[in-house]
């Protein structure tokens, strides 16, 4: 099991890394306004237009929700970075129930993608190349972790055999 936790981790950190580079794009434009992040290439090729846009924070939904100005109506960049961390983290732990609520969190994670992609396509009209980078490592991680919840499971119904 140490060698799909390894690369579960190693993924993650992929995603840790790419979150947090995406939470410097966006301060980086708050400071400065002239400022173009190298993930930008077109008007339509834009990852500070999908970061800026008003999808960028809470989801594009918690700042209706709980107000703008809540604790939780945060750049999407910090729940990526907890989520990354929080997957990097119990990818080392063989609990059969650990592994459960990664799973959950990751099935989360990938029901996010898959909304995200949508605001790109339809209504954002953009392509963010870390945006769509995240959504495949959300893809990975499921993939993996499901992996290992399976195996966990065998693992426990063969004690019981």
């Amino acid at each position: 099991m140490s060698g799909l936790n390894n690369v579960l981790t190693f993924v993650s950190l992929c995603g840790l890394g790419l979150s947090f580079y995406s939470y410097m794009v966006e301060l980086s434009v708050e400071q400065d306004e002239n400022y173009v992040a190298s993930c930008d290439f077109s008007e339509h090729m834009s990852c500070t237009k999908a970061f800026k846009s008003e999808y960028g924070k809470g989801f594009g939904i918690l700042g209706r929700v709980v107000g703008e100005d809540s604790v939780f109506n945060v750049p999407n960049s910090l729940y990526g970075i907890l989520f990354y961390s929080f997957m990097a983290t119990v990818a080392f732990s063989d609990s059969t129930l650990t592994t459960t609520i990664a799973l959950g969190a990751t099935i989360l994670s990938n029901c996010s993608s898959v909304y995200f992609a949508s605001i790109l396509i339809f209504v954002l009209k953009d392509l963010c190349l870390v945006c769509v980078t995240i959504y495949v490592i959300n893809l990975i991680n499921l993939i993996l972790i499901y992996i290992k919840w399976n195996r966990l499971r065998e693992e426990e119904r063969e004690k019981v055999d």
